[in-house]
């Protein structure tokens, strides 16, 4: 049996040749009891998630370059191996005062960056099933803009509780 967190990736499992009838849907887990709902405006905009170009961190400091003054700045939180060449782009496009690469930033640290912001961004560029910082989100209040790619769209409703967009 194939447990799957989302529709989404059932689809792919059948088109890959994987019986409908062996794949189960269930949702990872998420304890939403750990996480108080914050529903102040917040000050920035939040990214929570791995430093490599599939996650869509890169067209997201792009696009922060293109925002129009003033505008609330982006923080982003974690790690990975394409963390110097974000950190360099950041620089080459002038918007260090308006992006701020946190680092890995675990349990309270999290909460609070939740608790502070005005809404979290998922820019994927390639499938991630349903990201935690999405369960995150939402247990705290803050509404998510996200890329509609994979099962995200199963768990945001455009102008609803989030907006999609193609990525």
């Amino acid at each position: 049996v194939f447990m799957v967190p989302d529709d989404f990736m059932a689809t792919r499992l059948i088109l890959g040749g994987i019986p409908a009838k062996k794949i189960r849907k269930n949702v990872n887990p998420f304890f939403v009891e750990d996480y108080q709902p914050s529903y102040e405006q917040g000050k920035f905009i939040l990214y929570i998630g791995r430093l490599v170009k599939q996650k869509g961190i890169f067209t997201l400091v792009k696009a922060m370059a293109q925002v129009s003054l003033p505008s609330p700045p982006l923080y982003i939180v974690g790690d990975g191996e394409e963390r110097k060449k974000l950190e360099l782009m950041v620089t080459e496009l002038g918007v260090q005062n308006r992006v701020k690469i946190l680092g890995a930033k675990w349990g309270s640290e999290v909460q609070q960056l939740l608790r502070e912001s005005m809404f979290v961004v998922i820019p994927l560029e390639w499938y991630d099933n349903l990201p935690l910082v999405l369960c995150q989100a939402y247990a705290m209040a803050k509404p998510v803009i996200a890329s509609a790619i994979n099962g995200i769209s199963e768990y945001v409703e455009n102008e609803v509780d989030g907006l999609l967009f193609q990525p």
